[in-house]
């Protein structure tokens, strides 16, 4: 059982990253997703089938609100594949899965959201056919929440 909230969001953390990770080396990309978990700890991971990325990103966001109402969300993660800031990239583009994480515990203070941008890069796996993701040091960047405080 997981003692408290920086615990409880380090995993929701790790459990986003892994489920982007595995995706990537399945598919070599991820598909959009949102992570909560609720007030009782109940973790949900939800997608959609909306034909592109974008659209898909944009129809998670319209859904956390009533979700984090109804809900009574603790935390939430909006997932999407990104690229690092060009500030982050040595003025190279460089792949990463992006986490919009938000905790209602920190609503209080200036800098209540953060995104989390972790590099990643994609290696063919020499005598097998499938890829491995190597992950880079994440680049945490913070921000107002956006969704939890409404």
């Amino acid at each position: 059982m997981l003692e408290n909230s920086d615990d409880r969001a380090i995993d929701m953390l790790e459990k986003a990253v892994a489920k982007a990770k595995l995706s990537i080396e399945k598919n070599l990309t991820f598909r959009p997703f949102l992570m909560t978990l609720n007030m009782e700890g109940v973790l949900k991971s939800i997608e959609n089938r909306e034909p592109s990325d974008e659209y898909s990103y944009a129809r998670l966001e319209e859904s956390i609100a009533d979700r984090a109402i109804e809900d009574k969300l603790e935390f939430i993660i909006l997932a999407m594949s990104d690229y690092m800031p060009e500030r982050y990239s040595d003025g190279k583009p460089k792949k990463a899965i992006r986490l919009h994480f938000e905790e209602r515990s920190q609503l209080s203070k200036v800098v209540s959201a953060r995104y989390l941008y972790v590099p990643y890069t994609i290696h063919r796996v020499v005598d097998e056919e499938g890829y491995h993701v190597e992950l880079g040091i994440p680049i945490p960047v913070g921000f107002p929440a956006e969704y939890l405080s409404k």
